[in-house]
């Protein structure tokens, strides 16, 4: 990880270690962290990574400078993820560079040319209509297309938002999905009610959690995110071998060897979301 040579936060590191059966606890990204205090809650109850939200229409949108405060308070405790709406690569990499990223979230109309020059710190993300069931094959072909990412993350399509919309969907509609030994998040609509279920239905090794844990946008309400993580925790993990599930907690670029088979069939990637 950027700024911690490469070390799984601590906390993460805490819970990848609590199991050494091949199971390993769901991943939690808190997103659309704007303060301090909840970013410290979200370390505190164990959260795997943060998002800061870099897409200037959302309501959990972040200056560079204040960005900056939060990632530098985080640096080195929990993975920091920034989301980004096809914003143009030179200002992708200039909040970069100011901000300090572990990862890099692409939530927008972005291709693999897009993601390309970051690499292993790339995290694209797929949105489906909803009531869309993709083809496992699909999926696959869409997932192999980014063969350099660290992960991906599955939101439904909103009409107008790019993500902390609160709406839910079909989780069971990635079930099954083979993104090449890569973490896949699922998103949307997500709370302490329901997050045992999106993990039950889709399998997918975590959660990406926003507006179903706030009590205004940009707000986190303590109680909802204490009730996440005690329904995470609950809940049964995903299934990793050792060294995925200790890559998957660390954004340390993995060897292209771990990159997903040849696609065998195409999709079209959807556009993305606001998701922070």
């Amino acid at each position: 990880m950027r700024g911690s040579t490469g070390e799984i936060p601590r906390a993460a590191r805490a819970r990848a270690e609590a199991r050494d059966d091949g199971w390993r606890s769901p991943l939690v990204k808190v997103c659309g962290i704007t303060r301090a205090e909840d970013l410290e809650l979200a370390i505190a109850l164990g959260a795997d990574l943060v998002g800061l939200n870099f897409h200037p229409p959302s309501p959990r949108y972040l200056e560079r400078d204040r960005a900056a405060a939060l990632a530098a308070r985080a640096r080195g405790r929990v993975g920091v993820v920034g989301v980004f709406v096809d914003r143009p690569r030179a200002e992708v990499e200039a909040i970069d560079a100011a901000v300090g990223l572990d990862l890099l979230q692409f939530h927008g109309g972005e291709g693999p040319d897009d993601l390309a020059p970051f690499g292993a710190r790339a995290v694209k993300v797929l949105r489906l209509a909803p009531g869309e069931r993709p083809a496992a094959a699909a999926l696959a072909a869409t997932f192999a297309a980014h063969p350099a990412a660290w992960g991906f993350l599955v939101d439904v399509r909103h009409e107008s938002l790019h993500g902390g919309t609160g709406r839910s969907w079909s989780w069971d509609a990635v079930a099954g999905a083979d993104a090449g030994g890569r973490p896949l998040l699922v998103a949307g609509g997500i709370r302490p009610d329901n997050a045992a279920a999106a993990l039950a239905a889709s399998g997918a090794a975590g959660l990406d959690v926003c507006s179903g844990v706030e009590s205004a946008p940009g707000v986190k309400d303590r109680a909802l995110l204490e009730g996440l993580f005690r329904a995470a925790r609950a809940a049964r993990p995903a299934r990793y071998d050792k060294a995925d599930a200790d890559d998957a907690r660390s954004p340390t670029p993995r060897p292209p060897s771990r990159g997903p088979a040849a696609p065998t069939d195409t999709m079209e990637a959807p556009d993305g979301e606001d998701r922070a």
